[in-house]
């Protein structure tokens, strides 16, 4: 398990073992502010990004830390990444492979969605921006890049991208970063976006109060909304058990945490409340309430 949180004014990513202990912590440096994180599945590359001020403009820009195990099982930096503008969230793939930023806010209509190959040859500290080698390909979207997420094969990339008026989810191949399939879109913005465990169905969630399913390989959506009493923030698939349907959660501002059961090829769903009231949560992906 882990978390970026913010200690004495600086930000800081903790591991915890699943005993519940401490595994290790990394401080970032002072000027700069992270708040979002991912995890391969096997646990052995971090990714954290968020803002840094450039020194003597009083500017910010874009960074992620690749983040790795060293010999005495602490956390280092293994790669930087940069961009032009702050970064709302991070994705990377399941083998480690490929890195994704998301970037727009307040200040600008226009986010980006940047994906690099993670160089097994690069230098500590390298910086690789927007003209790097590294940099498979960036897109230009209309709104703020609020999730991404890579399909568990690697081949597909997910984004959730909102605007004022109206909210998207788009899907594109992750090598080229060429569109596949229709705009998935909600009224307002779009907050989440997660694959299924055996990527045949993408779930989203939005500014309208809903969470929604579709099919990946066609892009049409299943069923009808699923309807919450405030804006959906997260959505995530439970890990499958043989047998068994598939489990997904949804994360509202309503407070309350649903687990819902999901019948094969159609949105025929019962739900449960599996967490009472919560402030600030975020669903990891692949990870099963207690």
């Amino acid at each position: 398990m882990l978390a970026v949180q913010r200690e004495h004014g600086r930000s800081v990513v903790v591991v915890w073992s699943y005993s519940g202990a401490k595994r290790s912590v990394w401080i970032a440096s002072t000027d700069t502010r992270l708040h979002a994180i991912d995890v391969t599945p096997d646990g052995e590359k971090v990714v954290a990004a968020g803002t840094e001020l450039i020194a003597g403009t009083g500017e910010t820009r874009g960074i992620a830390f690749e983040l790795t195990w060293n010999s005495d099982d602490e956390l280092i930096v293994q790669r930087l990444y940069r961009c032009d503008a702050p970064v709302n969230t991070v994705a990377i793939d399941a083998r480690g492979k490929n890195l994704a930023l998301g970037t727009g806010g307040a200040q600008s209509r226009i986010g980006q969605i940047l994906v690099y190959a993670c160089e097994s040859d690069a230098l500590l500290d390298e910086e690789i921006g927007t003209a790097g080698a590294a940099l498979l390909w960036m897109q230009p979207v209309d709104g703020t890049v609020h999730d991404l997420e890579f399909s568990h094969d690697g081949r597909y990339l997910a984004s959730a991208i909102g605007s004022s008026l109206r909210g998207e989810a788009r899907l594109r191949l992750t090598g080229t970063g060429r569109a596949v399939g229709r705009r998935m879109v909600h009224v307002g913005e779009v907050y989440g976006v997660a694959f299924s465990p055996d990527d045949e169905f993408l779930l989203t969630s939005g500014q309208d109060r809903a969470a929604r399913v579709w099919d990946r390989r066609t892009t049409h959506l299943l069923g009808h909304p699923l309807w919450h009493g405030r804006e959906v923030r997260d959505v995530a698939f439970l890990p499958r058990v043989l047998g068994e349907p598939l489990k997904f959660l949804s994360a509202s501002d309503d407070g309350v945490i649903r687990q819902w059961t999901m019948a094969r090829g159609a949105s025929a769903l019962e739900t449960n409340v599996v967490a009472g009231v919560l402030d600030g949560f975020t669903l990891e992906r692949g990870i099963t309430p207690v």
